[in-house]
């Protein structure tokens, strides 16, 4: 292997590395319910990103296959009482 492949993979991974910890800090910040509803276990974020994709097993979701698909979530306070929660991919 050469060592500008050697170079690109690390910073694929590094990029990758940090795209989970941004998703991660962004999940952390919704509440229980919020989370299993979209089958999140609040104890694997509290592992990190180690622990990633931080599924719940039983709600048969699919594991995402790539970080392109990694998600953050963004709160809006669309009345005094609802928020709403926009997906948008991670950059």
């Amino acid at each position: 292997m050469s060592i500008l492949n050697y170079l690109t993979q690390l910073g694929q991974r590094i990029t990758t590395y940090h795209q989970k910890a941004k998703t991660l800090e962004n999940l952390q910040s919704l509440s229980d319910e919020q989370l299993a509803d979209i089958g999140i276990s609040r104890h694997l974020l509290g592992e990190g990103v180690a622990a990633y994709p931080w599924r719940i097993e039983e709600t048969g979701l699919q594991q995402p296959t790539s970080t392109a698909v990694l998600l953050q979530f963004r709160s809006h306070t669309a009345t005094a009482n609802t928020d709403t929660y926009e997906l948008r991919q991670a950059a």
